[in-house]
Order: structure tokens, then sequence, then C-alpha cells
């Protein structure tokens, strides 16, 4: 069993078809999602009802490891999105109960 066979086990539970998805890479299907290390690339290749993460050598013929569907920078960016919808959503409730409440923001001129 190769390192990304196993990588695709344990993280998706899936059985790497690695022909498969240097086909959908090769014919522009996935996207490219960052350089790796080492002459290395990164791609999210559509596969049977999912997407794959898997960084390739620069020459796309060898599937050299499966990662996690998200960088730990883009599980980060996600809470923030997440969070900032919640304090948006506490927000528009609490002044929601303002509404119609128009005579205690005028001022009285004499």
């Amino acid at each position: 069993m190769s390192h990304a066979d196993a990588r695709a086990k344990e993280r998706l539970g899936i059985a790497l078809r690695p022909h498969h998805l240097l086909r959908i890479i090769k014919a522009g299907q996935a996207k490219l999602v960052a350089f790796g290390e080492q002459e290395r690339l990164i791609y999210d290749v559509p596969s049977e009802g999912t997407t794959v993460r898997v960084v390739v050598n620069k020459e796309l013929d060898w599937v050299v490891s499966v990662l996690p569907a998200q960088f730990k920078r883009e599980r980060e960016m996600e809470k923030i999105r997440s969070r900032h919808k919640t304090s948006r959503r506490v927000r528009q409730e609490f002044f929601s109960g303002f509404e119609g409440d128009e005579d205690d923001c005028q001022t009285s001129e004499s």
C-alpha cells in the first residue's frame, strides 16, 4: 500500500484510484490549490461525489499523498466567518427590537 493509499483511507475512508485522479487533473477538471514543497502541486480533484485534495509531482504522473479536505488556515478562516455571521445575526436581532421606537430618537427643539 502506498503512502497516498494509506492517507486516502485514513482521511477520507476511500480507496484511492491514482490514475483516475491524474486523468482528471490532466483534463483540466481539477482546481490547483497551491504549490507544495519539492516541486509538488496540490489539487482539489472531484471524484465519485466528493473532492479529494491530492499532492502530485510536477510531471503529473504520481499521486504523492492525499491531504485533509482543508488546510489549517482554511479551517481558521471558516471559524472566523462563522463567528462573524453569528455576531451579525445577534446585532440584527438586538436592533430589530427597537423598530417603531422613533419617538425615543427625536429631539425636541425649544
